[in-house]
């Protein structure tokens, strides 16, 4: 008889696009393992007024929780993809009950383990749904490294917690040379330059090493062209600004998540020293492109990266922009990542995660 899953996702208003893809992917890899799988979006009218925090946290953490009594589900398996949502582990129905535990970035930034340039208030909602954690039958965690942050912070069993990586979609590989001249068109990406992809804007992203390494690369009088993932809002542009690097950053935008495997086809390197992170998604899927990668080596990346990854500390400026420098330059490397980069992501593709994921849901 076909194993039956339930998936928790979280309000469309959130906005979490991580988590849509990660449960998007993690649906992939159960079907995979021909489980029969039922994903359920919270949702309400009052949605539409997502801009007041209050209505969001009574939405979140009292109107979800009737939505999930009153479908008395009677699954084998309760599965919340966001730890966020620990809280509604009494509203499950019976079966075995399973959360994702992505990171500890509120609660690690709040102890001042992650730096952040403001001050950082308890983050008493985070606290109160991870303090559910402990009532689940299994937590995955997305790395080793945060494997033992929940070890070590929140207490949890190591019998408890199951290491398995996100999945990385089967589009993350290299692209044809005709796909990628006219991404490179459409978007006004020069041919003839060499270019580094940044990314993030969170402070655990730790956007402001990438921007001093940019700043080191000009100095230094290199050819380059700097890309950012993302949306130019005020903060990244006051950044930007700070740096004295307006106009030599363009963002850009993808709506669909399958063109970023176009942008890191595009692109000469990955620049990625963040001072945390539960996994290192654009990692894992910039080496799968065959695309070289800097990163810091904290938290969670070198599982992320491995030995394809050149890394250093991530206040490291002099360390990132030599090891950009021989990404950009050094025709052994990039060609080893190429040939590479490719098989290393076949730790994290769905089939081979499935296995891991059943182990986890003990059946």
């Amino acid at each position: 008889m076909q194993t039956q899953v339930q998936l928790y996702g979280c309000f469309k208003s959130d906005k979490r696009l991580s988590m849509e893809i990660y449960a998007e992917q993690l649906q992939h890899s159960l079907l995979s393992a021909n489980m029969r799988v039922h994903y359920f979006t919270p949702k309400h009218a009052l949605e539409r007024f997502s801009g007041s925090r209050m209505l969001m946290r009574y939405l979140r953490y009292r109107h979800y929780a009737r939505q999930i009594k009153r479908q008395k589900n009677a699954s084998d398996v309760h599965h919340i993809v966001d730890h966020g949502y620990a809280h509604l582990h009494p509203s499950l129905g019976r079966g075995k009950s399973v959360i994702t535990a992505h990171d500890l970035i509120p609660l690690l930034t709040w102890k001042k383990i992650i730096p952040s340039r403001s001050a950082v208030r308890r983050p008493h909602l985070n606290i109160h749904s991870l303090n559910f954690l402990q009532r689940f039958d299994a937590v995955l965690a997305p790395s080793v490294s945060t494997a033992n942050d929940l070890e070590h912070y929140l207490g949890l069993s190591p019998t408890k917690v199951h290491v398995v990586s996100p999945v990385i979609a089967d589009y993350f590989k290299p692209c044809s040379e005709q796909a990628v001249t006219e991404f490179k068109r459409e978007h006004s990406i020069a041919h003839d330059v060499k270019t580094i992809l940044i990314t993030g804007r969170e402070h655990y992203k730790n956007l402001e090493t990438s921007l001093a390494v940019i700043k080191n690369l000009l100095s230094l009088g290199h050819n380059i062209k700097i890309l950012r993932a993302g949306w130019a809002d005020q903060y990244v542009e006051g950044l930007l600004s700070e740096h004295g690097l307006l106009g030599h950053v363009q963002s850009l935008f993808l709506p669909r998540h399958e063109d970023l495997a176009l942008l890191y086809n595009s692109v000469d390197c990955l620049l990625f020293p963040s001072w945390y992170e539960g996994f290192g998604m654009p990692v894992a899927e910039a080496l799968a492109c065959g695309t070289p990668v800097v990163s810091s080596n904290a938290a969670s990346l070198p599982e992320a990266g491995g030995e394809l990854a050149l890394s250093t500390e991530p206040d490291d400026v002099d360390g990132l922009t030599d090891l950009v420098l021989t990404c950009l330059n050094d025709e052994q490397h990039k060609a080893a990542i190429s040939q590479q980069g490719e098989r290393w992501a076949t730790q994290f593709r769905a089939p081979n995660l499935s296995q891991k994921i059943i182990k986890a849901y003990q059946l």
